[in-house]
């Protein structure tokens, strides 16, 4: 069962490396590892050429943001499953595609195959929910409240065949769209209670959180009206956890 691990990544030169090695250290074998470049202007290329012997594509060209550049990587893919790994972001061991590839194996009808990931927060900008992006899907309400990101998947290349490419319309969540419609189209998947790798708390999503919060809001327009109460529920979540102000951008008193 061959993998294939997709990196896209812009101006990324203090964070790719981390990231190319450790795939680069991974037990597993059969792994074809892509790398997409949206045209950097630093120094990524250069760290990128240290290691091209062992990569075995790398584009770097303009792109149309984050998903445009996933779709290039899905279409230079020849793996069984695909995973989508960003700049920054680590494999929590040498060992982790090998367990994953073990644990497909044993489910074998899945065409989604997901775990946990571990958050990283190095700033105090930013609310720390590490219940976010973990634990098993329990129904399509389950999955809406808490979210889901690329790095939890392993995506079967059926799913792209059945549903199309990441939805370029959305310039955040095009990867929880992915997996909101393959769980609402009724696609197997099944749940992996591992920790598969960990990213940094701070990307494009926690940067532009009003756009993020509209998508999300957008992603709710095929489900039924009685469904949509949805929405309220993330409204109350978000004030519950003190986050509220952060989705409108509210500043307080004399900032």
């Amino acid at each position: 069962m061959k993998f294939s691990i997709i990196t896209v990544c812009l101006n990324a030169q203090n964070l790719i490396e981390k990231t190319v090695l450790s795939v680069l250290e991974q037990t597993y074998s059969d792994i074809e590892f892509i790398i997409i470049d949206g045209k950097s202007s630093d120094n990524t290329i250069s760290i990128l050429e240290k290691y091209k012997s062992q990569i075995s594509q790398i584009i770097s060209e303009p792109d149309k943001g984050i998903y445009d550049a996933m779709n290039k990587g899905i279409n230079l893919s020849h793996g069984e499953f695909l995973y989508f790994l960003n700049a920054g972001d680590q494999l929590m061991s040498p060992n982790t595609l090998t367990e994953v590839a073990q644990f497909i194996k044993k489910h074998p009808t899945a065409e989604l195959a997901y775990g946990d990931v571990k958050l990283q927060n190095s700033s105090d900008k930013w609310i720390l929910n590490e219940n976010t992006f973990s634990g098993e899907i329990r129904n399509l309400r389950y999955l809406y409240n808490n979210m889901f990101s690329q790095q939890r998947a392993f995506f079967k290349r059926t799913i792209f065949d059945k549903l199309g490419k990441f939805n370029t319309t959305y310039k955040i969540i095009a990867d929880f769209d992915m997996a909101f419609r393959a769980y609402q189209s009724g696609l197997p998947f099944a749940y992996f209670n591992m920790t598969f790798v960990s990213i940094p708390l701070g990307g494009f999503s926690n940067i532009h959180l009003n756009q993020f919060f509209k998508e999300r809001l957008r992603t709710l327009s095929n489900l039924p009206w009685w469904q949509k109460y949805w929405a309220l529920d993330l409204f109350c979540g978000a004030l519950y956890r003190g986050s509220f102000k952060k989705y409108f951008n509210i500043k307080s008193p004399g900032k």
